[in-house]
């Protein structure tokens, strides 16, 4: 009698870049620079090659919709694997930085040469 064996795929998935990291959280918890950078974001070639592409799409679709913006309206709009990276991102380390500061510097490491 043949024994069936089904191997797992195991999918490593890397954390997001802390630029990405820091840049979700700063959109989360900051209306103030989520009405000044979100805007920006939008057709930045940078956010559209991010680890982090379909959480940003998520977040522009939601501000599109006029919904309010937190963790839990974000997360809901999100398959499982991007919820996942979304919360061990988030809640992998608070980040205290101030956005004045964040932004230029995702902008920096984002952007192709």
């Amino acid at each position: 009698m043949a024994v069936e064996r089904q191997e797992k795929q195991v999918r490593v998935r890397e954390p997001l870049p802390n630029s990405d990291r820091i840049l979700l959280n700063l959109l989360l918890t900051n209306p103030e620079a989520r009405e000044q950078i979100l805007p920006q974001m939008y057709d930045l070639p940078a956010v559209k090659t991010s680890p982090a592409r379909r959480i940003y799409e998520a977040l522009f679709a939601l501000a599109a919709s006029g919904a309010p913006i937190n963790f839990s309206q974000l997360h809901g709009r999100l398959e499982d694997e991007d919820r996942e990276v979304l919360s061990e991102s988030l809640f992998r380390e608070a980040s205290s930085r101030r956005w004045e500061t964040v932004w230029p510097v995702w902008i920096r490491c984002a952007t192709p040469i």
